[in-house]
């Protein structure tokens, strides 16, 4: 054995070593420092720091920010009569035809970003806060539309969530193979580049007007099997899933409504 070194590495002022990661080439500390309870967007687009994040406050945004128009009306059914080249696809282009026939709305105000809980219960939306996970789906299907009540807001439902993905593949923001088959290029996932291996801050990562849409934390909602029971189910994917394990359009639907640990949060919208 050779002779033995110490090393003394100094935090700065105010950090918290969060934990050590030790190689043969290096020593890595992994440290954080204390976050105040006010918010501010401080969150970019598509940027990951896994070493550190910055001393911020949080401001939550207005309904206008929060929230964008996505226009049913221009997703036609014309566009999907050629059948998909695999299972995969041709399941999410049948489940597309069947929201576009159940549908009657022109379109919907749709949360822009994951939501977020405060010590109340109260849901806000905020760059660079927690997802608000840790709660059911029958919590966020109830709590949803106590959010915004003069413009009827609500948990979204699973044909609402296909319109929406059809919107993102008409935009050329995401493509068939990455709804369905491996969306780790437009996620959060634990084999996507740059990933923390953790649950992100909110407005982390963008998929055309959205984030964290796509992974970081898995979405619930209603789900109709067969036009009659009524249930619910997890879409998207979360970060300790890979992106080809738990894409974009799969559902996973859920017997234990008031199960509160799954690290999943509702997807707003607003009807008006």
């Amino acid at each position: 054995m050779g002779k033995e070194y110490v090393m003394s590495i100094g935090l700065p002022d105010g950090a918290k070593c969060v934990r050590t990661e030790v190689s043969e080439e290096s020593v890595k500390v992994i440290y954080t420092f204390e976050e105040t309870t006010n918010l501010v967007n401080s969150a970019a687009d598509n940027e990951t720091d896994d070493t550190s994040t910055t001393n911020h406050t949080i401001t939550k945004l207005s309904i206008e920010e929060a929230f964008i128009w996505v226009d049913f009306t221009s997703i036609k059914e014309s566009d999907y009569k050629a059948k998909r080249k695999n299972f995969r696809q041709e399941s999410l282009r049948q489940s597309i035809l069947i929201a576009i026939e159940n549908n009657r709305l022109e379109g919907l105000y749709v949360a822009i970003l994951e939501p977020s809980v405060d010590d109340d219960g109260n849901i806000y939306f905020a760059k660079g806060a927690n997802p608000g996970v840790g709660y059911s789906a029958r919590w966020w299907n109830d709590n949803a539309t106590k959010f915004c009540l003069e413009r009827k807001s609500r948990n979204l439902s699973f044909d609402e969530y296909c319109l929406i993905v059809a919107h993102l593949i008409k935009n050329g923001d995401i493509t068939w193979e990455e709804a369905t088959e491996d969306s780790s290029l437009k996620g959060n996932f634990w084999n996507s580049p740059n990933s923390p291996h953790e649950m992100e801050k909110t407005g982390t990562r963008k998929c055309g007007e959205f984030y964290g849409f796509v992974g970081n934390t898995c979405k619930y909602v209603k789900y109709v099997k067969h036009a009659k029971a009524a249930t619910y189910a997890l879409m998207g994917g979360s970060y300790n899933f890979k992106g080809s394990n738990f894409p974009l359009a799969d559902a996973d639907t859920i017997n234990y409504p008031n199960f509160n640990e799954n690290i999943s949060v509702g997807w707003l919208v607003l009807e008006k």
